[in-house]
């Protein structure tokens, strides 16, 4: 979870950066990133996306942290919350990439795939908890 939590906040750190700063995205070999950073969708009234990405993925990693040193279980509840939230949001910028915006950031799927993944750490980690295990 703790991994997972640190790629989040590179990634959506970067992007915010990135919006912020108003420089285009470095993509490597794959294209698309500067077309979704300079689309409409990468900001709110001003803001971009990514900040609340990142606000929330700092909040994750935090009481990731916090449930290693504490050991109960109930602070998990704070990143499962957290990751269904970032589901709902993640699935709808993910939408947008695919089929109105038509292109994909790769830095966009890496915080996807990181926020959908420790959101399924986390409900197995819940779950051995409860277990006993």
């Amino acid at each position: 979870m703790t991994v997972l939590a640190i790629v989040a906040v590179v990634t959506s750190g970067y992007l915010t950066w990135v919006k912020l700063a108003g420089v285009i995205p470095e993509c490597g070999l794959v294209k698309g990133c500067e077309t979704v950073e300079a689309s409409a969708y990468s900001e709110i009234f001003g803001i971009p996306v990514a900040l609340p990405g990142l606000l929330m993925s700092l909040a994750i990693l935090v009481t990731v942290v916090a449930w290693w040193w504490s050991g109960d279980r109930r602070v998990l509840y704070v990143p499962y919350a957290l990751g269904i939230l970032g589901l709902f949001v993640v699935g709808y910028l993910t939408y947008l990439e695919l089929f109105v915006i038509h292109a994909i950031c790769i830095w966009c799927v890496t915080f996807a795939v990181s926020i959908v993944a420790g959101w399924i750490v986390t409900l197995v980690a819940m779950r051995r908890t409860a277990a006993g295990g």
